[in-house]
């Protein structure tokens, strides 16, 4: 999805073979949108960032660059 004023910002769930999730935020490329589906293998950049929120503490991964592997 794309957050922001003017949707410039990517936000989107990122899951890995084991099935974990983790939030992802890709500034500046809402867009990329189009370019990325559902259960697509990718690589990435990033930079963790831990955000604490109405008492909640969660890790965000602030993408840098995603190359698309998906090779389906």
């Amino acid at each position: 999805m794309t957050v922001g004023p003017t949707n410039q910002h990517l936000k989107f769930w990122l899951q890995d073979e084991n099935k974990n999730a983790f939030p992802a935020l890709w500034w500046n490329y809402g867009d990329k949108l189009k370019k990325l589906s559902v259960g697509m293998n990718i690589d990435i950049v990033y930079t963790p960032k831990v955000s604490n929120w109405n008492g909640k503490t969660t890790v965000d991964f602030i993408i840098g660059d995603i190359s698309i592997s998906d090779m389906r």
